[in-house]
């Protein structure tokens, strides 16, 4: 069980039910007390107001009870208050190395320290008082050995916790705060977006390569109990589009469902309900050439909110949302502005079940009104065809592990727009320009991890570096999944303008499309991105030594190309007895 203490900010941790029962039954009680069997316990999510300054940075620690562990994994015991320190990167921890259970701690160990601190460990360093790590993916049996776990209450995202890794390896990107979810207008919406102010507070661009023009990205999450979404910025000093992306949410509630029997999964579920609305807006100009267009594949916000899952005396477990995006403009002319913005009401709840290896029922949010269309709100100008396609997901996972690993059943709901706008050219041969879009709402549940090939390549780069083991972008189990919604819209409605957006019956509506792995649409190549050093080559891996942190610490070449590479070598060497 639980409780917390009025006269502090964290929860004290009270004896389990077994040991109460045990305690009970010495005692010569000789009654039955009820709730000591290995039952579902009660579990709850818990808010920031409820966690202390350690766990707030550094997650909650976990504890045997209703949860069995892995024999050989290594459990920290003084969980948030035995970690000094985390890297930007989201892969560095420096631990405590008097803290109880540290001393076990060796590379392709599985580490369980808090929720957000676990992981395999990738590469490590022991000197002087602390322990520095760099952990990886993991499966979630490789954690779990038993738990049967049941979780169903409101979710109040103004509580939860605002976890951010700035330098996670294949971001690339500048992050503002968070700021509190408002509901704005739409019109009020795009004349923000118009202002394209979301890129004055950073004025660094990335390095041009291979000829093309150096991109800039910022992105402002927004989170409260209203919902969750983006604000993404892009420019390449001839293109400029800012993204607006919005999820409503309504009284939310989430279900949660794990049963893990001896190592194997049996059960999972994950329910979220309360989506009320979708808001999808974009405001793009070019100048200048007309090969200026911009391309990203899905790119991995890295920031978190995430709600610990308080079980009768500590849990590895939290709830948490992530967000991805992907833009792709198609500018035929220079001079050009292309801008819109929708606004839908949905009804539905985004859920899945998985059975004894198999994906069941699935499914997410449909459009239930249409307050103001895409296609009907669509605006430009150009002497060339324009077109843009944009996608936002929210992937909401119950799980374990560090920042761009946490393991564990999700869902993802990807919603995305693709729209095309005639030139101009073409009114003196008839009424109107002809505009066209298609939104589409794509589901997707998996039980494991499933990063973009991007963070992955990353990390990749770091460990060949450090001639160790690679990662995989994905692990566990996941499903294509399915579109719950598709629909194209024309205007004006004409076979001419069906005929030159290549599209068919105006309001179609499709389902049950492919997808790879619930991601965003496909795109062209990304936007150039610093060079990472060549990654070791297998054979190399094979033939050579493992380098631990500590040598890495003192070449300073070895320790450019790894802070380079994206590798928090200020987290990584210090406290060992090295510069930083």
């Amino acid at each position: 069980m639980s409780g917390f203490d009025p006269g502090r900010d964290r929860p004290i941790w009270m004896p389990g039910r077994r040991a109460f029962c045990q305690g009970a039954a010495l005692a010569g009680l000789g009654v039955w007390l009820a709730g000591c069997g290995r039952g579902p316990s009660e579990p709850r999510l818990l808010g920031a107001a409820e966690l202390g300054e350690a766990e707030l940075r550094y997650g909650m620690a976990p504890a045997e009870g209703d949860i069995h562990y892995q024999p050989d994994v290594v459990m920290v015991r003084d969980g948030a208050s035995s970690i000094l320190d985390r890297g930007d990167d989201g892969l560095t921890w420096v631990i405590d190395a008097g803290a109880r259970g540290a001393s076990r701690l060796r590379p392709g160990a599985v580490a369980l320290i808090t929720d957000r601190c676990a992981g395999r460990v990738l590469a490590m360093h022991r000197a002087g008082d602390a322990v520095v790590v760099v952990l990886g993916p993991a499966e979630l049996t490789d954690y779990i050995r038993d738990c049967d776990l049941a979780l169903e209450q409101p979710v109040d995202l103004s509580r939860a916790i605002v976890e951010v890794a700035p330098g996670l390896p294949g971001t690339d990107m500048n992050l503002s705060p968070a700021v509190p979810w408002r509901e704005r207008d739409a019109e009020e919406e795009l004349a923000r977006a118009e202002a394209f102010g979301v890129l004055q507070a950073w004025p660094r661009a990335w390095p041009a390569a291979a000829g093309r023009l150096p991109l800039q990205i910022g992105v402002i999450p927004e989170v409260g109990a209203g919902g969750i979404g983006i604000r993404t910025a892009l420019s390449n000093s001839q293109a400029n589009i800012e993204f607006v992306a919005k999820l409503r949410l309504q009284a939310p509630r989430v279900h949660v469902r794990l049963r893990i029997g001896i190592g194997k999964l049996k059960e999972a579920s994950l329910r979220l309900s309360g989506a009320a609305g979708l808001r999808l807006g974009f405001v793009a100009t070019t100048q200048g050439k007309v090969d200026a267009n911009i391309n990203t594949l899905g790119r991995l916000v890295p920031v978190a909110m995430t709600l610990p899952i308080l079980l009768n005396i500590g849990s590895p477990l939290s709830l948490s949302l992530h967000q991805r995006f992907m833009v792709k403009s198609a500018f035929s002319a220079s001079n050009s502005v292309l801008k819109a913005i929708g606004d839908y009401g949905l009804q539905g709840d985004l859920h899945f079940g998985y059975r004894d290896g198999r994906f069941g029922q699935f499914g997410g949010p449909v459009i239930q009104t249409v307050n103001s269309g895409m296609v009907e709100g669509l605006r430009g100008i150009s002497v060339g065809v324009s077109g843009m396609v944009l996608a936002h997901q929210l992937r909401v996972l119950a799980g374990i592990g560090g920042f761009g690993f946490r393991v564990g059943p999700y869902m993802a709901m990807t919603s995305s727009v693709g729209v095309s706008r005639g030139s101009n050219l073409a009114l003196p041969l008839q009424p109107n320009v002809c505009r066209a879009a298609t939104l589409a709402i794509h589901v997707a549940p998996g039980i494991g991890w499933q990063v973009p090939q991007l963070i992955a390549d990353g990390v990749n780069a770091i460990l060949g570096l450090l001639r160790t083991r690679k990662i995989e972008s994905t692990g566990g189990v996941h499903s294509e999944g399915k579109h719950v919604l598709k629909r194209t819209a024309y205007a004006p409605d004409t076979p001419l303008c069906r005929e030159a957006a290549g599209g068919g019956p105006a309001g179609q509506a499709q389902g049950g499309g492919r997808s790879s792995g619930g991601g965003p649409p496909p795109s062209s190549p990304t936007k150039p991105k610093p060079p990472l050093p060549t990654p070791a080559s297998p054979a190399d891996t094979r033939s050579l030594p493992p380098l631990d942190l500590g040598r890495a610490c003192d070449n300073p070449v070895l320790r450019s190309q790894l802070q380079q590479a994206g590798l928090d070598m200020t987290k990584a060497c210090r406290g060992i007895g090295r510069p930083t």
